[in-house]
């Protein structure tokens, strides 16, 4: 094939000719993203821009979205990458707030916001969260009590957390336990830090059937682009701003886990 492109990437480039398919992704910081072939079906890259990765730039095969905000299940494992405060505040305050109200409890793990920024999200929408708070049925536990326990990232420790969470939860009479997290405690270089892609496949094993469903939050603006493909590549379903899509990238955890290479290629800037 001419340029050395391989044969799936054919049929993209006449569906989606106004489309960067380009078998290589040239990042502005020098690194060079592999665009591998689609699990099932077609995904594309389509822009860059300097220093990180666009909302333009994550070309779902969707033309509109096909999920909202406010039908997540217990089992669902949704990634959200915004790149503005007020995307962020737009998708956290219903998804907080909907879970309160329909009896669920909700965790929230902070890093990059305060606690009381992320409160004040719900307070200026018209909600009273101080019986919530005192309830016990709205907790906000910090990144290092939680993510990095003993100043180390482990995916075994934290997903046993997230069951035990979820049992009390259940214990406790509430119907499931709806959680988010702020993934920006992967930038601060502590170890196991690396295994973060390692665990959000992972969590793709537990999730399903259980009680528990989270959101995690990845801000555009921090993390490298290589690192939020993989990001996509273990999330079924993806919020892109302020739109929910079924996710193109998703990977299933078997194929993606058994494919990483070398064996702890799972650090944040892996890439094939």
């Amino acid at each position: 094939m001419p340029g050395g492109l391989p044969e799936w990437l054919t049929p993209l480039i006449a569906i989606l000719p106004g489309q960067l398919l380009a078998y290589h992704l040239t990042l502005a910081r020098g690194a060079t993203l592999t665009v591998r072939a689609p699990y099932t079906k077609s995904h594309s890259l389509t822009r860059a821009k300097k220093g990180g990765m666009t909302l333009e730039g994550i070309a779902m095969t969707t033309a509109a979205p096909l999920h909202n905000i406010t039908n997540l299940q217990p089992g669902n494992h949704w990634c959200y990458l915004y790149e503005a405060d007020e995307q962020h505040r737009a998708v956290i305050t219903p998804f907080l707030r909907q879970g309160l109200e329909q009896g669920q409890k909700v965790l929230y793990i902070v890093d990059a916001n305060t606690a009381e920024a992320v409160l004040r999200y719900l307070r200026d929408d018209g909600l009273e969260v101080e019986p919530f708070l005192t309830g016990g049925q709205l907790r906000i536990l910090s990144y290092d009590v939680t993510y990095v326990q003993e100043g180390a990232f482990d995916p075994d420790r934290m997903i046993a957390l997230l069951r035990a969470e979820t049992e009390q939860a259940l214990a406790e009479g509430y119907p499931a336990l709806r959680v988010t997290g702020e993934m920006t405690w992967a930038l601060r270089g502590l170890p196991g830090s690396e295994r973060l892609i390692e665990y959000e496949a992972r969590l793709n094993e537990y999730l399903p059937g259980s009680q528990c469903l989270a959101i995690c939050q990845y801000d555009m603006r921090r993390f490298d682009p290589a690192v939020l493909l993989n990001v996509l590549r273990t999330h079924p379903l993806a919020i892109i701003g302020t739109e929910v899509h079924e996710n193109f990238y998703y990977i299933p955890p078997a194929d993606l886990l058994g494919d990483m290479r070398p064996p702890r290629c799972c650090a944040i800037g892996w890439s094939t």
